[in-house]
């Protein structure tokens, strides 16, 4: 029998994590938010447009032509968003979000590596970061910067 030297590199699974690297926090780009509705990511999150603005007449902070007019030019000429900005899916009947997309999601990860830094949102630095397959792991952040933590148990006294 020959004894041969063990490639942990090669034996070890990792977990990809799409994380935010900058000050500013999680955001995607509109065209990797288009991208992952057209995938049917369960992450993303599409309410009916009539749902979400109001009818003609009423006073609203959100203004449905303002939006559809910006949201319109920024798909014919490709200019930056507003930080506000409302993403409408491509047929313009759904507004999408990801308010609870899970990081390590498989179409998010190929989304990610596939639109490299066009998928970062405003203010947002996306990067994909490996970890061993069997940690138990969360997201920590300050100031929307982030990084993956291994999780641990924390316990607060009475008055927390």
């Amino acid at each position: 029998m020959i004894n041969q030297p063990i490639n942990v590199e090669n034996d070890l699974k990792v977990r990809k994590i799409v994380i935010n690297c900058c000050r500013g926090g999680f955001a995607l780009s509109p065209e990797a938010m288009l991208e992952l509705h057209e995938r049917g990511c369960s992450g993303i999150e599409a309410k009916r447009v009539e749902h979400v603005f109001a009818k003609n007449g009423d006073e609203s902070g959100l203004d449905f032509d303002e939006q559809i007019y910006r949201w319109r030019s920024y798909r014919s000429s490709g200019e930056p968003l507003n930080l506000f900005q409302t993403y409408f899916s491509s047929d313009e009947r759904f507004v999408l979000g990801c308010p609870t997309i899970v990081r390590d999601d498989r179409d998010l990860v190929a989304v990610v590596e596939q639109l490299g830094t066009r998928a970062n949102g405003p203010l947002a630095t996306l990067e994909i970061v490996e970890i061993p397959d069997d940690v138990v792991w969360e997201i920590a952040e300050c100031d929307g910067l982030e990084h993956v933590a291994e999780a641990h148990r924390t316990w607060y006294g009475k008055g927390q």
